[in-house]
Formats: C-alpha cells, structure tokens, sequence
C-alpha cells in the first residue's frame, strides 16, 4: 500500500495551495501504542509521524489522515457545456414532453380504440363492477353529461334474461357535432340540428320498437299545466294525421285539491282497441300521488299495474342529472337518468334533454351498472324528404302541391316554396326569411325484447311528471328569470310546440311564423276531417284521442307537456 505523498495537492478550492506537512508527535507521548505490540505485522507504522492537513477555513485542531486509505483519485479534466447546447437540450427536452402528451390524449379521446373487452378495470375502484350501460370515453375531459361512466363496454352475457339479441351499437348521432354547454348555445344548437346528440357514455343495443308521442291539452291552458291525454303510437305525426290510428298505450290525467287540501294528480294509462279485440283489452296501469299543501313534499305515490304489488318510484333531483329508480315486477332494478339537470332557467331547455332506463342484469345490482333496456327524447331531428302538402302551391316552380321539403316565409303572406326552389334562390326577395314546416317527434325507443312495454311507458311518465313538478318550483323561485328563458324558447321553431299555449293551437299569437306550429295546426285539421269520414271508428278515436268534449283538441310530433 502506497503512503501519502506529503507534496500532493487536493483538487478542491478550499484546499487549493496546501500540502501536507509533518506536525510533532502527540506531547510526552502519552499516548500508548498497543497495537505494535498485540501486531507484529503493524511494526512499520508505529514510528511514523502522522501527517495533519490544515484547511483554509478552519481554526479546529488538524484532521489526521489514516494511511491505510488510498491517495486520492488524480482532478479529472475541466468540462464545461456552452450555453447555446444547454438552451437546445431544454427546448429539446420540452418538445418530447409535449409530444408524449398529445399523444396520451389523443388515445384518450379517440372512440375508436374503446373496444369490447371481456375484463376490464373500473376507474372508480369503489364500484362493485363493471358498468355494462355506459362507458367511458376520456377520464380527463369535462363532461357534463351523468352519471358518471365505468370503462368499457364488456361481452354481453348470453345467460342474462336482457340480454340483446344483436351485438352493441354506438350511438346514431354520432354523425352530429359535440353539443355546447352554454344553455343559449345548446338551445341555437337544438333549433338547427332538431335534435341533441346522445351522450357518449351512453352504449346504445339495437332499436326493437319505437313509439312516438302526441298530447292534447285543455282549455285555456299552457305547457306547465296537465294535459287532458297523452298518447303513444307506433306511427308518426304526419303520418297519423293522414291516416289516424288508435294510439298503443294511452295516458288520462286528473287533479284534485290544491287550495285548502292537499294536491292530488293521478293517471290511468289504457289500451285502446275496437271490436273483438275489446274483450281482451289489459286491465290499466294507474298512478296516483298526493303532495303536502304547505310544504308540497311528496306525502304518497304509488303506481298500481294490472297484475301484482304496488310499485314505488322514488325521484331524486342531484346536481348534475335527475333520476327515478324503482324495483320492477321481476325483481330486476330499473333506474330512469337524464343526460343533464332539469332547468328551464338562465337560457336552458328542457327539451334538450334525453333520458335512459338502466336495469340490473344480476339481483341487488345497482342499474347503473347493468344495461341500457329503453331511451327517450323530445325531438328526434325526423325531417321527411318525401312529405306530400296538400292545398300547397310552390311560388316559384309552381308546382301544386308541394313535395319534400317544403318552405314558409315568416314575412310574406301565403308564400311557399320547395327545396330546389329554395336553394335556387326562385322567388325569393331579399327580405324573406323562411322556416322549415316540418315537424319532428318525441320518440320513445325500445331496445330489449324482454322488457315489459307499458313498465317502459308508465315509469317514464312518472319521471316526466316530476321534472315538470321541478320546473313549476324553478318559476316560483325565479319568476322573471323563469319567463325570460321561456320566451326566448319560444322564438325558435321547436321551442315554440315545447313551452306552447292553448292560443298557438287556436291560429292565434303569431304562430303562423313558425313551420312547426304550422304543421301541427295542419296534423289537427287533418285528422279531425279523416275522424268524421271514419265513421264509427273515427268518432270513437275523437272522442278519446283526438282531443274530444270541452278540452278542446291539440297536438305536436313531440309533445308530452304534462306531469307534476
């Protein structure tokens, strides 16, 4: 082992200009020195005088140094990196990170790699498993559609009583663009689309069954008060009034008290049908809720089917969706969402919204987690390309009567064009301005085949009820605010048959500027002059489906005004 040189330097700046030099051994040498004695081997060192290196800085005693360590490793070059390299590594380094990152978010919120899995993990490791109703498409982007959503996909359970016959499908909006938050922008949005997306979380199985809803309201009466009827049809509006039919399920309100006693709405929901088929019309579903008078809380509800016990729906009004959930005649549990808050309020609509029934697949398990059985919405963005108008004449073809789309101008008297003649510009001032007549519907669609129909309509009803109840204490709270957002509804097409008043249906109020309306007052002259050449048929279908006796008559392709 080599000893110190006594003449070499550190490489360190406190120790730049010092060498070693010998210092006198300890005084008296008082100190024994057992080690040569007890270690033959150790004799060489026992007459060596340590060394001390003394630092520029210090002012303690010397630091002996041990000389069984080895010298000191020789100063390794000077390196230096000049500052122009440094500022291309960090400008390098920050372009690799923000790569990395587009990169991680574009494969978050790309649809096209969520694929079905067998497994897969929950984002919310609280969730007892998977979500088969939903999935979930970024868990970074803000969505305000809820409830909240689980994963992907899995398999469908071939075992499962609800289980689809054809495989998931995605939704079929997807052709639209993203819908806009801001209640005024979503409202713009609705108006010219005719209809909102589904939510994306939402995975939609194959439509089984579609019905379409009408109402018929009362005298004097507007769209927050209970209608006289509500209908449900396997046929569309337009499609109705050239043809009536008797309506698959429907709906008959009533109220009660409301002044000195308690408030009480009921429903029965009926079957219509003539002739033979009347022996074996079901027995019907009825409804019946009674508010307090003071606090107009909930005091008893229950929903009575023609066979079995007594269901009970519980709302429950959250702060980012609404939801009814209730216990149906098989066990299962079903759970009614809205994609959004119900609100009529700062500019929002509440046809804008559109809602999903959930069911379990297993017992005790929260619907959320199973699947997507039915869904509805109040617009539907139908638009029919080969309508024919009776009694109308094109101003600038002149073709009588008019074929696909057809045109009104808002300003103009008895101005009427097609769609070729529109895009052309024939017989077309300046000034006009046109609106589309043309008429969409509320759509309920069916998407198990085991489902139980009328539970589907029923339930739904009850949910529509309470949002209409919600929206009744929006405009006692907020009065002005409340008739602000439902005026500037009704400047649009579809808001005006949505927030309707009896006088819109009576040719009154201005309505003629807008082709919905238009279209509605034309689907009720029409059907009522079909129902008097009926016959007998057409005078039962007016007494009970067109809006016969004292109510008065009224209609739209996606009415449905009344509830709670």
């Amino acid at each position: 082992m080599s000893s110190p040189n006594p003449n070499q330097q550190y490489q360190y700046s406190a120790y730049l200009g010092q060498s070693y030099h010998a210092t006198p051994p300890y005084p008296d040498d008082r100190y024994p020195k057992p080690h040569n004695q007890s270690n033959p081997h150790l004799a060489y060192y026992s007459g060596y005088s340590t060394d001390y290196a003394q630092p520029q800085y210090g002012t303690a005693a010397p630091i002996p140094i041990i000389a069984e360590l080895p010298a000191p490793l020789p100063p390794a070059p000077a390196t230096s990196t000049p500052n122009d390299q440094l500022n291309h590594d960090q400008l390098l380094a920050h372009k690799l990170q923000q790569t990395e990152l587009e990169e991680v978010r574009s494969r978050s919120n790309s649809l096209s790699l969520h694929r079905p899995h067998s497994t897969f993990e929950l984002s919310a490791p609280a969730s007892p498993q998977p979500r088969q109703g939903s999935m979930s498409v970024s868990s970074s982007s803000v969505v305000p559609f809820g409830p909240d959503s689980f994963g992907q996909p899995p398999d469908v359970n071939p075992n499962s009583p609800l289980a689809p016959q054809l495989p998931f499908t995605r939704q079929t909006t997807a052709r639209l663009p993203p819908a806009p938050r801001d209640p005024p922008s979503l409202s713009a949005y609705l108006e010219y689309h005719r209809q909102v997306p589904y939510p994306p979380q939402w995975v939609l199985p194959p439509v089984q069954a579609t019905f379409y809803g009408y109402f018929h309201h009362t005298s004097k009466s507007d769209w927050l008060d209970v209608p006289e009827s509500q209908m449900w049809r396997t046929v569309r509006y337009s499609e109705n009034a050239r043809n009536p039919t008797l309506p698959t399920f429907k709906l008959g309100f009533k109220t009660a008290g409301g002044t000195f006693r308690d408030p009480r709405f009921s429903w029965t929901m009926s079957f219509p049908t003539t002739g033979k088929k009347k022996k074996l019309q079901s027995p019907p579903w009825n409804y019946n809720l009674r508010l307090d008078k003071d606090t107009n809380m909930r005091k008893t509800e229950t929903l009575q089917p023609p066979k079995g016990p007594e269901l009970l729906t519980t709302y429950v009004r959250a702060s980012n969706y609404d939801s009814l959930k209730f216990v149906g005649p098989d066990g299962h549990n079903y759970m009614w969402v809205t994609h959004a808050p119900t609100s009529s309020i700062n500019g929002a609509r509440y046809d804008t919204l559109r809602h999903a029934l959930f069911v379990s697949t297993v017992p005790n398990q929260n619907p959320l987690f199973g699947q997507i059985v039915a869904d509805h919405a109040y617009w539907d963005g139908f638009i029919d390309t080969r309508e024919l108008h009776p009694g109308t004449n094109c101003a600038g073809c002149k073709t009588t009567p008019i074929t696909g789309l057809r045109w009104k101008c808002r300003v103009c008297t008895d101005h009427e064009v097609c769609e070729p003649c529109r895009l052309s510009n024939t017989s077309i001032k300046p000034e006009c301005s046109f609106t589309l007549v043309s008429l969409p519907d509320e759509a309920l669609h069916i998407r198990s085949p085991t489902v139980d129909t009328a539970l589907v309509v029923a339930t739904l009803q009850i949910l529509k009820d309470w949002e209409m109840h919600s929206l009744r204490e929006q405009r006692k709270k907020d009065p002005k605010g409340f008739e602000r957002s439902v005026e500037l509804a009704r400047w649009g097409d579809l808001g005006r048959v949505r927030y309707w008043r009896y006088t819109d249906f009576e040719g009154k109020g201005g309505g003629e500027q807008h082709g919905t309306m238009v279209k509605a007052r034309e689907g009720i002259k029409m059907a009522g002059e079909v129902t008097v050449a009926l016959g007998e048929t057409a005078a039962a279908l007016a007494g009970g489906d067109h809006g016969g006796g004292t109510g008065g008559s009224g209609g739209d392709g996606g009415g449905g005004g009344g509830g709670m």
